[in-house]
């Protein structure tokens, strides 16, 4: 595999990261470390310091399994750190029982038969969980067997 899938700019290679502008460069890099870099000094220093975290991220996904959801081939795995959180949620909503799903561990399966509306569409409960970890402040770690769980600092 030498691709990697971000939320930022979808799938990319290092090939792709030359056409990239210095914000997505930023972004990418702030995906794939966690860290909240605002800009780079210039674009080619971008490439330079993204391209390793991009070849990492690349080398880790290869060394996991493909899983088939739905007859499509998903390679998105949830290794995100603990933030401080931006947002809160509301008691009783779907992402309320979301969290209470993910502090025990689910797979995606779980997540979609326990929640109908997103029973068809991958990219929700994706968007859901990340929403989580990104402005809730929860880490989020999903292991080999497609187990996501919530990781609390």
């Amino acid at each position: 595999m030498t691709t990697v899938k971000t939320t930022v700019a979808g799938v990319i290679s290092i090939s792709k990261l030359k056409t990239l502008s210095g914000p997505q460069l930023a972004a990418i890099y702030n995906e794939l470390t966690g860290e909240s870099l605002k800009r780079f000094a210039t674009r080619e220093a971008g490439i330079k310091r993204v391209t390793p975290v991009v070849e990492a991220a690349i080398s880790r996904n290869s060394d996991r399994k493909t899983r088939a959801t739905n007859g499509d081939r998903s390679t998105a795995i949830f290794d995100m750190p603990v933030r401080k959180a931006t947002r809160s949620f509301r008691p009783g909503t779907k992402r309320a029982k979301l969290i209470q799903m993910l502090e025990k561990g689910a797979t995606r399966k779980e997540i979609k038969k326990a929640i109908p509306a997103w029973a068809k569409r991958d990219d929700l409960v994706y968007a859901h969980v990340w929403t989580i970890g990104r402005y809730l402040g929860f880490g989020i770690k999903e292991n080999e067997k497609g187990v996501i769980k919530l990781v609390k600092a």
